[in-house]
C-alpha cells in the first residue's frame, strides 16, 4: 500500500529536489536584486559626486547675456551652487535684475538640467 501513496520514499526526494530548486531559485533573486541594489546606489552616488562637482562650476558656463552675468557678480553669485539655491522671488528682489532677466536665468538652468531654489547652501562661503 505504501508504494502507491504519493509521498513514498521517491515522492519525498522528489518533493525534496524540488524545493532545493525553489529554494535555489529565491537565492538567486535575492542576490540579484541585492546586486541591483548596490549597483543603482553606487550610480546615485557617482552622479551625486558630478552634481556637486558641477555646483561648483562658474555661472558663466550658463552663457548668460554679459549683463545678467554681471548684475549675478555683482551681486555675490559667482557659482551654479549660490544661483540654483536662489528663488525667482529672491532674484526679483535683487535690483536691476526683472522678470525678462531672470526668464534668462531660469532658461539657461532649464538647459543644464537645473531650476532655481532647488539646492540649499549650507555656508554661503562654499
Amino acid at each position: 500500500m505504501m508504494g502507491n501513496h504519493p509521498l513514498n520514499n521517491h515522492g519525498y526526494q522528489r518533493l525534496r529536489h524540488l524545493l532545493e530548486d525553489t529554494l535555489q531559485n529565491v537565492n538567486s533573486y535575492i542576490k540579484l536584486k541585492l546586486k541591483q541594489e548596490k549597483l543603482k546606489a553606487s550610480r546615485e552616488a557617482e552622479l551625486e559626486v558630478v552634481y556637486q562637482k558641477y555646483l561648483n562650476l562658474p555661472i558663466t558656463i550658463l552663457g548668460l547675456s554679459f549683463r545678467v552675468h554681471q548684475l549675478l557678480m555683482d551681486n555675490g553669485i559667482h557659482k551654479i551652487s549660490q544661483l540654483e539655491s536662489k528663488t525667482q522671488t529672491d532674484l526679483l528682489k535683487t535690483k536691476y535684475l526683472g522678470r525678462k532677466a531672470v526668464n534668462e536665468i531660469k532658461d539657461a538652468l532649464l538647459e543644464h538640467g537645473l531650476s532655481l531654489g532647488s539646492h540649499i547652501i549650507k555656508n554661503e562661503g562654499e
